[in-house]
């Protein structure tokens, strides 16, 4: 059943009809004029007015529900914390990168087998995902892992903006030791921060490689029983170890002294642009870039060898140079540890003893 109250206006109007009908009733007529006339037409003004405002009245009037509560409208609270609109899901920050399109690898993919020394180039596409363009001035650097004779970092070659995609491609040399090894690395901005994939922005991307050891056939042997196999003669070392060189030391070869006694090469920075961290022979030193495995007496001695400089930048990690000295002794020496940063430089030498 629909409840009703009556408001102060539809009082004053059962007020006024009732008025009417005791005037309609008490009033004499006045002579020459009908007495209901002016009583009928207030009436029905009376009474159309009434009707009218309490149909207003009824229609705004809410009628209870089947439990006995009002509906209300709903609107939702603007300042309500936990509307899902008003909570960020993510933050993208100024420097982040993603893997590129189709992948992030474009040359040696993971596990990739290679025999010791394989010189490679490693190629990874990347796509800028943070709302900062990259420049020249942001490189590609090495993160972690094994550097594999690539250079400590890389300048970015072009500008690349949000949603852009660059390749960062890198040379490199596989270890010497049969195994898995990996390199990981990042890109560092202009302020010297690094970055690199994945959701956060952390990650770095890296290259893993699979060296093989090469096995070769060996000649069935075809000397008889009686036959004396003849030895092949060995050239006996003079000088071995490991020496650690800053720049500006002299190394003498005859005898592995630093600072010290005859001077055959020196460690320098040069003034060009970029610096490069060169070996420089002394004297009648003369060196020469021989590969990724070790070499023998009689392979030094057959290598090209001259008096020119070795620029260490482009030398990768683990390769051999050959030597031969002022006083008739060859040998080779390592890169096994360059850091450009620190100027320091860690060898690996041999000289034989002349024959």
């Amino acid at each position: 059943m629909r409840s009703c109250s009556l408001t102060k206006k539809t009082k004053g109007l059962l007020g006024s009809l009732m008025v009417v009908l005791l005037a309609a009733c008490n009033m004499p007529g006045k002579a020459g004029l009908p007495t209901g006339l002016d009583v009928t037409q207030a009436y029905q003004t009376v009474q159309a007015q009434l009707t009218q405002t309490l149909a207003a009245e009824i229609s705004l009037t809410p009628s209870p529900n089947t439990q006995g509560e009002i509906p209300t409208a709903t609107q939702e609270d603007p300042l309500d914390t936990a509307s899902p609109s008003l909570t960020p899901t993510s933050q993208i920050r100024c420097d982040q990168a993603a893997a590129g399109y189709p992948k992030i690898d474009i040359t040696i993919e993971d596990d990739t087998e290679m025999v010791p020394g394989e010189k490679f180039t490693k190629t990874w596409r990347v796509t800028n995902v943070g709302t900062c363009a990259w420049s020249p001035d942001y490189e590609i650097v090495f993160f972690s892992g094994e550097q594999m004779g690539a250079p400590t970092s890389l300048p970015l070659n072009t500008h690349v903006g949000t949603n852009q995609s660059i390749d960062l491609s890198m040379d490199m040399q596989a270890p010497l030791t049969p195994g898995t090894h990996q390199g990981n690395w990042k890109i560092r901005n202009a302020d010297g921060l690094l970055f690199g994939i994945g959701p956060s922005g952390e990650s770095p991307f890296w290259v893993r490689v699979k060296v093989v050891q090469v096995l070769t056939s060996t000649p069935t042997s075809t000397i008889t029983p009686s036959a004396t196999p003849t030895a092949t003669p060995t050239t006996a070392v003079q000088v071995e170890g490991p020496v650690t060189l800053v720049i500006s030391d002299t190394l003498d070869l005859d005898n592995l002294l630093i600072n010290a006694g005859g001077l055959d090469l020196v460690y320098q920075l040069t003034a060009s642009n970029p610096p490069q961290h060169q070996l420089v022979p002394l004297e009648a030193l003369t060196l020469g870039f021989y590969g990724g495995l070790q070499p023998k007496y009689q392979d030094c001695q057959s290598a090209a060898l001259a008096a020119t400089p070795i620029t260490l930048n482009e030398l990768a990690l683990g390769s051999y140079l050959c030597y031969h000295t002022g006083l008739n002794l060859f040998g080779w020496l390592r890169l096994d540890q360059f850091d450009p940063v620190a100027g320091e430089v860690k060898l690996q030498v041999l000289t034989w003893e002349s024959p």
